[in-house]
């Protein structure tokens, strides 16, 4: 999709236009003064994929599971890409771990419940299956998940894959991608599949770029 993608470094953070998006991200642990408003030097391949992920934020393709071989190099890249898209469009992202999810249960009239289900894009950072309180809330955080896709609002899981072959056949990709599964239920890989959504390969900067699959 064709859009003009807005940096947190392309921006004069104490601009008046900019007051809305720089309160709602210093609110999310992200203040002017964060490493996330410096570009990241010599880091081409990871702001080639805060852009790819904005860009598919925004189109019709905008549920991705999103595989890696690290969940703390996907952490902070959804936080870019969080940075990013709010800067790009004015709207709430989110990135959401396992306990985000939990008070998002457990607590309807709690601010996380509503950003979890109504924030324009949702990243949900990889939960591990078997985290008892997790585990025992996956259909509740299910049924969120569903109205989310009803009501169309983007949506990015990250998938841990201790090993991603290069390159990755598509048989292989879709078996990695129904793991998603051990964590949110068997109707949430559904959710996932058609053509709304995506797989997308993440490859850390040790490794070659970035791959889109479909």
């Amino acid at each position: 999709m064709l859009v003009d993608i807005v940096h947190p470094w392309d921006v004069d953070a104490i601009a008046d236009r900019w007051k809305w998006a720089v309160g709602y991200l210093s609110l999310r642990g992200i203040d002017p003064n964060s490493s996330f408003y410096k570009k990241p030097k010599g880091r081409d391949r990871l702001i080639s994929q805060i852009d790819c992920m904005v860009r598919t934020s925004l189109g019709s393709r905008n549920w991705a599971v999103c595989m890696c071989e690290s969940t703390a190099y996907m952490r902070t890249l959804f936080f870019y890409v969080m940075a990013t898209y709010v800067f790009t469009t004015g709207e709430r992202a989110y990135v959401a771990d396992a306990e985000d999810l939990i008070l998002s249960v457990d607590d309807h009239d709690s601010n996380t419940r509503d950003i979890v289900e109504f924030a324009d894009l949702l990243m949900i950072c990889h939960c591990e299956p078997e985290y008892p309180a997790f585990k025992w809330k996956r259909a509740a955080i299910a049924n969120i998940l569903h109205r989310r896709k009803f009501r169309k609002l983007s949506t990015f899981v990250d998938l841990f894959a201790p090993t991603i072959p290069d390159p990755l056949p598509k048989k292989e990709r879709i078996g990695i991608a129904k793991r998603i599964t051990d964590s949110f239920g068997a109707s949430v890989y559904d959710l996932y599949e058609g053509d709304e959504s995506k797989h997308l390969i993440v490859r850390t900067k040790k490794e070659r770029q970035t791959e889109l699959a479909s």
